[in-house]
């Protein structure tokens, strides 16, 4: 998964498109792991995948002062309270 251009110094901005692109591949990716046998490693690695692109569009969205949609806003608190401390290194809790 690519980072966002707050990750990277110097790095050209992402669009917002391929922010929200990059969560919905994680997000197929995180459904298509869910079906019998679940393998949870892969299962947690898709879902920490899923927060981490979340977490870059959101990044984005406050660096170009455009609001946090509060569909994204609402699941980012439920993936951050699932992850744990994940959230800490990624970015400050929105509220």
């Amino acid at each position: 998964m690519e980072r966002s251009s707050t990750d990277l110094p110097g790095a050209p901005p992402r669009s917002l498109n391929d922010l929200a692109a990059d969560i919905h591949l994680a997000r197929e990716a995180v459904n298509g792991l869910r079906t019998a046998p679940v393998v949870w490693q892969d299962l947690r690695d898709a879902q920490g995948s899923l927060l981490v692109a979340m977490e870059s569009l959101a990044r984005e969205l406050t660096a170009r002062h455009l609001p946090v949609p509060p569909r994204l806003r609402d699941e980012l608190r439920l993936q951050r309270r699932l992850h744990g401390g994940l959230r800490s290194r990624l970015a400050p809790p929105l509220t």
